[in-house]
């Protein structure tokens, strides 16, 4: 799995082991045999918050975690694989099954979900959807506003796991003010469950 997820970040990020350690570039082509695995242990031994994947043991069978860096966009990564799959057809991994990107996370309580789901709504919603509609200007100001011709088609698909906290019935219908909040005034949302246009994941 991570070696999957390291070969998208290089094609996206540019290639991890050409990044510098400790201040120094590191040239593949140039180094010896000892550099190389000296390298290497170095790579190994990298804070975890330096390294570009970590594994997240949460004791939840057949489902796994995986923290990116910051410099990394879990969105931007998965979508990468996933038209890369749709172009190719070609199978990459023996097991796995489903990956979702994970914008955000937070403790699972209303008053920590909200702030997270603006946050997250505000920097994915109009920037992924709207722009593949018309735009249009608004005369009584000098900016130019995008404007959906159609409204947003979206669903909201809800999981938890080994957490009662947040039930369905409460992060739906929140979620779906927040969705509309977000859209305002450049466009119209409406639930679309079989062919939505965006779809928000909570797990």
């Amino acid at each position: 799995m991570v070696a999957l997820l390291s070969e998208y970040a290089d094609k996206i990020y540019g290639d991890e082991q050409h990044q510098t350690i400790d201040g120094e570039a590191v040239e593949d082509e140039e180094e010896d045999l000892e550099a190389a695995f000296a390298r290497e242990v170095a790579g190994l031994n990298k804070p975890r918050d330096l390294k570009r994947f970590v594994w997240l043991s949460v004791g939840i069978e057949c489902c796994l975690f995986v923290k990116c860096h910051d410099s990394i966009c879990p969105t931007t990564l998965v979508a990468a694989i996933l038209q890369d799959l749709t172009a190719t057809k070609l199978q990459k991994t023996r097991y796995l099954q489903r990956i979702i990107p994970a914008a955000e996370t937070c403790p699972a309580y209303m008053d920590q979900f909200v702030p997270m789901a603006q946050r997250v709504l505000s920097k994915h919603l109009l920037v992924d959807v709207a722009p593949a509609a018309s735009t249009a200007v608004d005369r009584s100001s000098t900016a130019a506003v995008a404007v959906t011709n159609n409204p947003i088609k979206f669903s909201v698909v809800f999981s938890h796991r080994n957490n009662n906290s947040l039930t369905r019935d409460q992060v739906i219908p929140e979620l779906a003010a927040l969705v509309e909040a977000a859209a305002r005034p450049t466009a119209s949302v409406v639930v679309d469950i079989k062919n939505p246009d965006v779809c928000v994941v909570v797990e």
